[in-house]
């Protein structure tokens, strides 16, 4: 994603560290996500679709 001013930072840097959590956690290919995660997913797409429409 290119983002020279980093107006999209915040939003790329929770996207990342909700990527990782559940590797930390143990889960691998087959697991099914939690609703929490899965929630989680739509806030930041919301998020993210909010920035890029401004």
């Amino acid at each position: 994603m290119y983002d020279p001013m980093g107006m999209l930072s915040p939003v790329a840097v929770c996207a990342k560290i909700l990527v990782q959590n559940p590797w930390k956690n143990g889960y691998d290919w087959n697991t099914s996500l939690t609703v929490d995660i899965v929630d989680k997913w739509s806030s930041i797409a919301s998020d993210l679709n909010i920035a890029l429409n401004c």
